[in-house]
């Protein structure tokens, strides 16, 4: 498993979170996964899931911790 956290206010998470989607295409089933987690604390409904769909992540679920608990 490879953990991801990412925020829509995170400049390098742009980059990371397009080349995270790709090794999840590429090596993505019952043995590795890609886990994507939002830390956004204040994100607006619905930004988050624009934000990837603008970065052009395509395979990651999102998953969001906006307490960061």
């Amino acid at each position: 498993m490879l953990l991801n956290l990412w925020a829509t206010w995170c400049v390098p998470c742009r980059r990371r979170c397009r080349r995270s989607d790709a090794l999840e295409q590429r090596l993505g089933g019952p043995e590795f996964e890609v886990v994507a987690v939002n830390i956004d604390t204040r994100a607006i409904a619905g930004k988050p899931r624009t934000w990837l769909e603008e970065v052009g992540v395509r395979s990651s679920p999102i998953y969001a911790d906006p307490g960061r608990a």
